[in-house]
């Protein structure tokens, strides 16, 4: 279990990387006292390798597709804001990295609705190009009736195509990207209920289509360490400013900025212990505003496709504690704080059955955020429940199984 050995300059130490029951890690081991002896003659037992003008070649064009077929696929069961779906997934890569594909169907067990998303990447050129295509049913808002705001039942249809390209950099990642969707937005079914004719007329969220251009930067120095639960330093930022407009296809102008923030630290007094921060938000505006263009609650462990904040975050880009997509709206703010500390490395499994539980650990949390209408008021982090209020604190633990 030792591989890499590095002797030191003065010829006393050599410094390996070990493999143990805990995994990987860097060993030290002294000379001192060691008694040097040469090498023994290493013996020629290959025979001889025959002149290259001898040996057999074979060239052929590379032909991606030989090994462009799905070998494996993944069965989940999920959590969604329109209830628990099961869902099939495949993916592949051919061999030389130059193309993949993805693709997941996702039904809802209590609903019914079916959900498509595929895409396909190019990747051998300097700047990989991702083509996709979707098909979603998903909560908005936007709908109210009698002066009350209620849940629209949307059908989004569409494609997109992005690039991206990353800047070469020492010990952290920059990129820059770029994306062009079109979609056409359509109830998906009646809101029900009866209308009062001595109340307001409804007002029905924007439907059409929608063509949106998208531009972000992203930067991040994070990193991790051996036995670290999550990243213990650096951090990372995305910003990204999106536009709908006639000129690029869309039958509505709106204009949206995005930011996120995330930081690691850690602590002094424990090993692998943590602290992670995080702050998100956005805000837009225009005529496609009175649908709300972003949406705030829980997080399901399925991921929100059209989250306000795309990648990896602290705990999750949510509310933790109350209903996915419960709220929506023209602008958004989240903070997120959290203590990692492990409990217990476990690093077992049962004989040879594919189950092996690596740990349990926790984390404290606190969250604090909201989507809504307007501007930004004190009153709409610490308002009385029900209406604004969406603040949460706990204490979560869990199993970390392969």
């Amino acid at each position: 279990g030792a591989f890499s050995p590095s002797v030191s300059p003065d010829g006393e130490r050599i410094a390996y990387v070990g493999y143990t029951s805990f995994g990987w890690d860097i060993w030290q081991l002294e000379l001192e006292g060691v008694e040097a002896r040469r090498a023994p003659h290493a013996s020629n037992d290959r025979g001889i390798a025959p002149p290259d003008d001898q040996l057999p070649r074979l060239a052929q064009r590379y032909q991606a597709w030989r090994t462009l077929w799905p070998r494996a696929y993944l069965l989940d069961y999920q959590s969604t804001a329109l209830g628990f779906g099961l869902g099939v997934s495949l993916a592949q890569t051919d061999i030389a990295g130059h193309y993949q594909y993805s693709l997941r169907v996702g039904v809802g067990l209590e609903t019914g609705y079916v959900d498509v998303d595929g895409a396909f990447v190019i990747g051998r050129l300097p700047t990989p190009i991702r083509i996709g295509a979707f098909r979603r049913i998903s909560q908005r808002g936007g709908l109210q009736v009698g002066g009350e705001r209620r849940t629209w039942i949307e059908e989004a249809l569409g494609a997109d195509v992005g690039i991206s390209y990353s800047l070469p950099r020492m010990l952290h990642d920059e990129s820059v990207f770029a994306s062009y969707s079109l979609s056409w937005l359509r109830q998906h079914e009646p809101f029900g209920g009866r209308i009062d004719p001595n109340t307001p007329p409804p007002v029905f969220p924007t439907t059409g289509r929608l063509a949106t251009l998208r531009l972000g930067w992203r930067y991040s120095d994070v990193r991790t360490r051996l036995y670290d639960i999550t990243p213990s330093a650096g951090r990372a930022i995305t910003v990204d400013v999106s536009a709908s407009h006639p000129g690029i296809g869309s039958e509505f102008r709106s204009l949206a900025l995005r930011w996120s923030w995330r930081r690691y630290v850690a602590v002094p007094w424990a090993d692998n212990h943590s602290f992670a921060f995080r702050y998100g938000g956005g805000i837009s505006g225009g005529g496609f505003g009175n649908r709300g263009v972003f949406t705030m609650g829980g997080f399901p462990e399925a991921p929100i496709i059209d989250g306000f904040i795309s990648g990896a975050s602290v705990g999750g880009v949510a509310l933790r504690g109350y209903p996915a997509s419960s709220r929506a709206g023209t602008q958004t703010h989240l903070i997120q704080a959290e203590y990692h500390l492990p409990l217990v490395r476990i690093m077992a499994g049962p004989a040879t059955l594919p189950i092996y539980i690596r740990r349990l650990h926790a984390a404290l949390f606190v969250d604090a955020g909201n989507a809504f209408f307007g501007r930004l008021r004190s009153s709409v982090l610490v308002s009385a429940p029900n209406s604004t209020q969406t603040y949460r604190s706990g204490m979560c633990s869990r199993f970390e199984c392969v």
